[in-house]
């Protein structure tokens, strides 16, 4: 079952999760297409943040594959991501 920006899969709902990280950029994640969902901060330029996941909240969190690029798209199904931006 799919709708409103979320996949219902065995019973659950799977959307990624923003982490706000205290002094970083508004982190926003949104419906995209099904199945999918837009992960972006703002200020878009200039900040120096890379984007992060984590399959738990408490980490370990490493570098996403869309690094320094926003808005980046990612999947919104199982298992659930949570992502966060990371000032190196």
């Amino acid at each position: 079952m799919a709708g409103g920006g979320g996949v219902c899969t065995g019973g659950f709902w799977a959307l990624p999760q923003a982490v706000q990280t205290p002094g970083a950029p508004t982190l926003t994640i949104v419906p995209a297409s099904p199945g999918f969902a837009t992960v972006s901060w703002t200020p878009p330029s200039g900040t120096n943040w890379v984007l992060q996941q984590a399959a738990a909240v408490t980490g370990p969190w490493t570098n996403a594959p869309s690094g320094w690029t926003n808005p980046v798209t990612v999947p919104a199904t199982l298992p659930t991501r949570f992502y966060r931006l990371f000032k190196p």
